[in-house]
C-alpha cells in the first residue's frame, strides 16, 4: 500500500515514477520529461481530477442545464490535462524552434 494510492489508482505506475524521480535527486530526466518534478505532480493531480470528476450538482436548475455545465466542466478538465502535458512533456515546437 502506497502513500499515494489516490494517484496510483488513476495513474498506474505513479509510485514507481515518483521513486525514480527521488532516486535521481528530484530530476524527471530519467523519465524523459522536460518539466520539473512539480510539473509531473501537477499533471498527475490534474489527471486525477479529470478522471474522478463525476458532475456538478445544481439545486433548482433543470437537468439539461446541470448536464450541460457538467459536460463543459469535464471538457475543461480534460483540456487542462492535455494542454499541461503537451506543454510540459511533449511539445515538439520547443525542440524544433517552431514557436516562441
Amino acid at each position: 500500500m502506497s502513500e499515494y494510492d489516490y494517484l496510483e489508482s488513476v495513474l498506474p505506475g505513479f509510485t514507481e515514477a515518483r521513486g525514480i524521480i527521488k532516486a535521481a535527486e528530484n530530476s524527471v530526466f530519467p523519465l524523459q520529461y522536460k518539466g520539473s518534478k512539480f510539473d509531473f505532480y501537477r499533471f498527475a493531480n490534474r489527471y486525477r481530477m479529470a478522471v474522478r470528476f463525476s458532475g456538478i450538482v445544481l439545486d433548482d436548475f433543470a437537468d439539461s442545464t446541470t448536464d450541460g455545465y457538467s459536460a463543459l466542466t469535464r471538457v475543461f478538465f480534460t483540456w487542462s490535462v492535455f494542454n499541461f502535458a503537451f506543454n510540459a512533456f511533449v511539445n515538439p515546437s520547443l525542440e524544433l524552434g517552431i514557436c516562441n
